[in-house]
């Protein structure tokens, strides 16, 4: 299964989708996911930004002007929901950066 635009779901609903993604492999089943990746400081610089604005913002999710929400997490955060979703990671890397990036996570559904 190839899953692209993760950006786009909200931290909460993180684990619910994963358990969706889980229900849907056969087991040994691969999960090919990209998670988009941009500079941990402009992350940071427009999440105070929405929360100045009174928005309830958790860190790492933004609002861009020309795209909306986003939520970037921590690889080591999505590496733990994967993990507590019952995929094991077998690679992962990041891509080239030119602005921003998109680190690519293979994992698969345990047994």
């Amino acid at each position: 299964m190839c899953i692209d635009a993760m950006e786009m779901i909200p931290p909460e609903d993180w684990q619910a989708i994963l358990g969706r993604f889980r229900r849907a492999l056969r087991r040994n089943g691969l999960l090919y996911l990209t998670v988009e990746r941009h500079a941990e400081e402009l992350v940071r610089n427009r999440n105070e930004e929405a929360r100045r604005r009174g928005l309830p913002v958790v860190d790492g999710e933004v609002l861009w002007e020309d795209s909306g929400y986003h939520f970037y997490p921590r690889m080591e955060r999505v590496r733990g929901w994967l993990k507590d979703s019952g995929f094991t990671v077998e690679d992962d890397a990041e891509g080239p950066w030119a602005g921003y990036a998109y680190h690519h996570v293979l994992a698969r559904l345990g047994t």
